[in-house]
C-alpha cells in the first residue's frame, strides 16, 4: 500500500504563493507564468517550492516542467478557488474603501509587509485605503507608475525624479551594500578569505558598485575565478547559496533571502542603495506615511536579528 503524503501544516501559503501555482497550471511554465505575474523566475520558483511544502512532493509530471499530475491538478484547482473567492473579497472590500495600488521590489517584500501590519495611528492617512500590492522590479514599477498603473512605488531612486513636480520622493533608508558570501566561507565566526578564491564574483551592473567592489576586491588581494555580472539581485543570491560565488548587495536583502549565505559588514565600502517611496503630487501624503511605516518596520526588523 502507497503511504499518504505527509503535509506540513506549520507554514501557511500566502495569495502570491497559491497565485504563482494556479499561473503554472494554466500556462504549464513557469518561465510563462513568471512573465504573466511580472515577477521573476527565481520568484516563480521559490513560490512553487513553498506549495511542495505543504502539499508534498509528486505535483509534477516532471521536477522542472509545469505538467501536472493528478494530484497537482487537484491542488491547483484548490489554489484558483481560493484566489478566485479572495480576489472577489478584496473587490467588495475595495468598494466600500478607496483602492490603492502600490508596487515593492521582492527585497523590500518582507519589510513593507511588517509596515502594512502595523498599528497605525489617527494621523496615518494610508488606513482610509484598501491596498493592493504587486512585486516589480524597481523599472517596471516606475513604468507602471508613470502610467498611472500604480499610485504609489517602493523602489530604488531613479534618477531625474526628484527634480520632477509632479511627484513626491521621500526617502526610506540609504541601506549599505554588504558583502554575501555562502555559509560554508563563514568558519567560526569569521570570513575566510580561502574560501571565497575558487568562487565566482558576482555584481549587478551599478557603476559604484563595480566600483566599490574592485575596491574591496584589490585590498583582499582577491582575483576571482569568474566576474558575472547579472542585473536580478535575486539571482545572484540563488548563485550565492549554491555555493558558487559571492557579491556585494544592499544589506536589505538580509531580510528577504531563504538562500544559505552569509552577510557580512565591510568596512570602507562607498556604496549604498537608496530605498525611496514615490507618489504623484496628489498622494504626496500617503508616501510620506508610508515612508514612516516603513523606517518602523526595519527598525523592528534589526531588532528582531540582534
Amino acid at each position: 500500500m502507497t503511504k499518504p503524503t505527509k503535509l506540513n501544516r506549520k507554514a501557511p501559503l500566502n495569495i502570491d504563493e497559491l497565485r504563482a501555482f494556479a499561473a503554472v497550471a494554466r500556462t504549464q511554465s513557469q518561465s510563462l507564468a513568471a512573465r504573466e505575474l511580472g515577477v521573476s523566475a527565481s520568484t516563480i520558483s521559490r513560490r512553487i517550492d513553498r506549495v511542495r511544502e505543504n502539499f508534498g512532493d509528486g505535483l509534477f509530471v516532471q521536477s522542472t516542467s509545469g505538467e501536472l499530475t493528478d494530484r497537482g491538478a487537484k491542488v491547483a484547482e484548490a489554489c484558483q478557488v481560493a484566489v478566485a473567492e479572495l480576489d472577489r473579497a478584496r473587490e467588495h472590500l475595495s468598494r466600500e474603501q478607496p483602492l490603492l495600488k502600490l508596487g515593492f521590489t521582492r527585497m523590500m517584500g518582507p519589510v513593507l509587509e511588517v509596515a502594512l501590519g502595523m498599528q497605525s495611528n489617527r494621523e496615518d492617512s494610508l488606513v482610509q485605503y484598501a491596498i493592493r500590492t504587486y512585486e516589480r522590479t524597481s523599472e517596471r514599477q516606475f513604468r507602471e507608475f508613470n502610467l498611472r498603473e500604480l499610485d504609489m512605488v517602493v523602489c530604488f531612486a531613479q534618477e531625474g525624479a526628484k527634480s520632477r513636480s509632479d511627484l513626491r520622493e521621500y526617502l526610506v533608508v540609504e541601506s549599505p551594500y554588504t558583502l554575501v558570501v555562502p555559509e560554508h566561507a563563514w568558519i567560526d565566526g569569521a570570513l575566510c578569505r580561502e574560501a571565497l578564491a575558487p568562487l565566482d564574483y558576482v555584481h549587478v551592473r551599478r557603476p559604484s558598485v563595480v566600483a566599490a567592489g574592485d575596491l574591496w576586491l584589490r585590498r583582499q588581494n582577491l582575483e576571482p575565478k569568474h566576474r558575472l555580472a547579472h542585473d536580478m539581485a535575486s539571482e545572484i543570491l540563488t548563485h550565492i547559496g549554491s555555493g558558487r560565488g559571492y557579491a556585494l548587495l544592499p544589506r536589505l536583502w538580509k531580510f528577504s533571502t531563504r538562500s544559505r549565505a552569509r552577510f557580512v559588514d565591510v568596512d570602507g565600502l562607498n556604496a549604498s542603495a537608496r530605498i525611496v517611496t514615490y507618489a504623484h503630487s496628489a498622494k504626496g501624503n500617503l508616501a510620506r506615511a508610508l515612508r514612516d511605516r516603513l523606517r518602523n518596520a526595519i527598525e523592528a526588523l534589526e531588532s528582531s536579528r540582534r
